[in-house]
């Protein structure tokens, strides 16, 4: 494969220095939203005016269809889940978002100074923000998704043929990224599901073997709330949970109140 088709156009500035952190440093980013906005840390370094950048990502989910990570020079970043249903809004219906991901095609628009006749609401909100040329470009990967990467810049000139031949590598070379990241959130949402979110995430850090656990406080029974209310003075202090956030409602009063005062808690019996 050549430098062109993996770094795009040579002519003025170059992704590869973008490329060689999305390659080592970017792929240790478990979070979209830390990811672009470093990403629009390296573009700016490289050269490359781009003053808005933008991810859209379809997902597998029974409560969203996807996720979005929108940076920008002057608002900074945000992000937020797509909601199932929404393919029907305004804001979708006949925006450049909608076109790529049904054409898995780019889409470019350059941002005139007058309104036209027809044009999407998105490009009014672009205008009033001195954007002068935007690039949606898709990003596919399995089970028929597309994601959408989307440029945007203020250059008086707009984006050159060679920017949109390298925004188009760098589409290229972030769709892993984002399909890892989306496949770990999609992940994480099941096992939140069937085992919680506590268990969940240490299960994705490996905790998946007989034994593997963590401590935690607790309160004991009853059996051992009648021991220690009869030794109370010399029983191992180190053998006892201490009890800070857990009463249980199951013995009596007196028996709560010396298992309270025996590991010193601030629990109040109830």
């Amino acid at each position: 494969m050549s430098n062109f088709a993996l770094f795009g156009s040579q002519v003025g500035w170059s992704l590869e220095p973008v490329a060689a952190w999305l390659l080592t440093d970017a792929r240790s980013s478990l979070d979209p939203a830390e990811l672009i906005e470093a990403l629009a840390a390296q573009l700016d370094s490289a050269g490359a005016q781009v003053d808005r950048l933008a991810v859209m990502s379809r997902t597998l989910h029974p409560q969203y269809a996807g996720w979005s990570v929108r940076w920008g020079r002057k608002n900074g970043i945000h992000s937020g889940a797509i909601e199932h249903g929404s393919g029907g809004s305004d804001a979708f219906v006949g925006s450049p978002v909608q076109y790529v991901q049904e054409n898995h095609r780019p889409f470019r628009q350059h941002i005139s100074a007058q309104a036209q006749e027809g044009e999407h609401g998105l490009v009014q909100d672009l205008r009033k923000a001195g954007i002068t040329d935007y690039l949606a470009l898709p990003m596919p990967y399995a089970a028929n998704l597309v994601s959408v990467l989307t440029l945007a810049t203020t250059k008086p000139s707009g984006m050159s043929e060679e920017d949109i031949e390298r925004f188009t590598a760098l589409a290229n070379l972030l769709a892993p990224l984002i399909e890892i990241i989306g496949t770990r959130r999609t992940t994480l949402g099941l096992l939140n599901t069937f085992v919680g979110p506590r268990i969940g995430e240490r299960i994705l850090h490996g905790q998946v073997k007989r034994g593997d656990g963590e401590r935690i406080d607790a309160a004991f029974g009853i059996r051992i709330y009648a021991a220690l209310r009869t030794y109370p003075n010399h029983y191992p202090r180190q053998n006892c949970f201490r009890c800070s956030t857990i009463t249980l409602n199951i013995a009596p009063l007196p028996q709560r109140d010396a298992v309270a005062r025996f590991c010193n808690s601030s629990a109040t019996p109830f």
